[in-house]
């Protein structure tokens, strides 16, 4: 057969494009591959970016911690919970405002106060930020009415409060403290690591006094800022700082923890919570917040004679700067102090102040309150304090830049060596070192008028047991190296 060249060519075509099909069909489903490859390779990739960045990210305070309790900035640990959460000293360095003549800020507390909440946490344990914010210390405090009750639910038809600690939290993930950085040249033995020299405070031999003889208040050499009728002198009838904070009601024999150098206890509430409470110390009423404001008002603000009222001191607002505390705003406050504690200052009362944490946040708020709201500020005799930490030197700082920056006495109203961040925390050592240190040291200030640890109960709500001064229904040994 003979063919045309034409008909060779169109066969020699057809035969190049049947072997090239393959080959097409090869490459595009090799590109296809190749994509696909691509596309999984982007999402593993954005998948660890993603990783990365919820390990790394900074929340809306970035915090260091002191992690070997030395006093010095360790390597930074980011934290996702606010500053306002703060429940721990948070480790910023504050030599600028030192400089400038300011104090600090930055500790937290675990404040045990709050309201209707009641949940307990199991003894020492660390706590999540949710749990810091909701943590609940309930206190047993009734009014007059209802003496035979042990507990009073803190809402508009209460007449008392629980204490909800928020601790931290301290809170607070924040470690330790805008207060000022001191460097310790002590040279003896640290074996807590905080460089503080370790000479624990010696155990008195002498024998427990429970209800040691009354004698004339102590004072201080501190005044209010603007010289106005605020009052230097203690409202106590006895001449100790030491205080109890007492959620228990009557679930403990206070007696057995008071000794000559106990001269005061508080409830966070109106009301001590029970009918035999004792007479003989002074008991300072709270105003802890708006949940207990009718209570305060039937129990106190209209009721100045009571049975404990005697000492006619009251005590300010619990954590204002604090959600799940009292957590009101300057302008909130100044309205609650003006309408239930100025008419008790024109009446002789002796006026504490509201409380902060000690995150940043809390000395902004305490700022803002002494310029926004003079005419209070002007009644206040003392600013209080709460610290939650483990350095006893920025301890000391902390709570004397205060004094310094507000020019009252002060009331450390709720302590403990404790870190609520991720920061090493105290040994029983050096909780022990860190309570008889700051004791003598509180004893040793005219400035400070009172202090009161927290730990002066059976359940510690999440801060450490190496803290806790009651064992069982009795003081513990830590309580008797304080108190005696």
């Amino acid at each position: 057969m003979k063919l045309s060249l034409s008909t060779i060519l169109v066969a020699m075509m057809l035969a190049s494009v049947t072997q090239a099909a393959p080959i097409h069909s090869n490459l595009a489903a090799n590109r296809r591959d190749m994509a696909r490859n691509e596309q999984a390779v982007m999402h593993r990739v954005a998948a660890g970016l993603n990783t990365l960045a919820n390990e790394f990210v900074v929340g809306s305070s970035t915090d260091s911690f002191d992690m070997d309790c030395d006093d010095e900035d360790d390597d930074l640990i980011t934290s996702s919970t606010s500053s306002d959460d703060s429940r721990n000293a948070a480790v910023v360095d504050n030599t600028e405002w030192v400089n400038q003549g300011s104090a600090t800020a930055g500790v937290s507390s675990t404040s045990a106060g709050s309201g209707d909440d009641s949940s307990s946490l199991a003894t020492g344990t660390a706590l999540s930020s949710s749990q810091r914010s909701s943590r609940t210390l309930s206190l047993t405090a009734t009014d007059d009415s209802s003496l035979n009750s042990a507990t009073e639910t803190l809402d508009s038809d209460s007449d008392t409060a629980s204490a909800t600690d928020s601790a931290d939290s301290d809170s607070d993930s924040d470690s330790d403290s805008d207060s000022v950085s001191t460097s310790d040249s002590d040279s003896a033995s640290d074996s807590d690591l905080d460089s503080d020299t370790d000479t624990l405070a010696s155990t008195s031999t002498k024998s427990r006094t429970r209800t040691g003889s009354l004698s004339s208040s102590a004072t201080s050499t501190s005044t209010g800022s603007s010289g106005n009728s605020t009052s230097s002198s203690s409202p106590f009838s006895r001449s100790g700082k030491l205080g109890l904070a007492w959620p228990n009601g009557s679930s403990m024999n206070i007696n057995k923890w008071v000794t000559d150098k106990v001269s005061w206890y508080y409830s966070w509430a109106p009301t001590p919570g029970w009918s035999d409470a004792p007479t003989n110390i002074s008991f300072c009423p709270m105003l802890w917040g708006n949940k207990n404001l009718k209570s305060f008002r039937k129990n106190v603000l209209n009721n100045t004679s009571g049975k404990y009222n005697q000492a006619k001191c009251v005590m300010g607002m619990n954590e204002v700067n604090q959600a799940g505390q009292a957590d009101m705003s300057v302008s909130s406050a100044c309205t609650m102090m003006r309408e239930n504690i100025l008419p008790l200052k024109e009446k002789g009362w002796y006026v504490v102040s509201p409380v902060t944490t000690s995150a940043p946040s809390g000395q902004t708020w305490m700022d803002n309150f002494r310029s926004d709201c003079t005419d209070v500020w002007e009644a206040i005799d003392a600013v209080a304090v709460h610290y939650y930490d483990t350095s006893i030197t920025k301890f000391k700082n902390y709570v004397t830049t205060w004094h310094n920056r507000y020019e009252k006495p002060i009331w450390v109203t709720e302590y403990a060596c404790q870190n609520f961040g991720s920061g090493s925390q105290c040994s029983e050592s050096h909780a022990k070192n860190f309570q008889t240190t700051m004791a003598s040291w509180f004893d040793e200030q005219d400035f400070v008028q009172a202090y009161s640890p927290f730990g002066v109960m059976q359940n510690m709500q999440g801060v450490s047991s190496y803290n806790q001064m009651a064992d069982g229904q009795n003081p513990s040994a830590l309580y008797d190296t304080i108190a005696d």
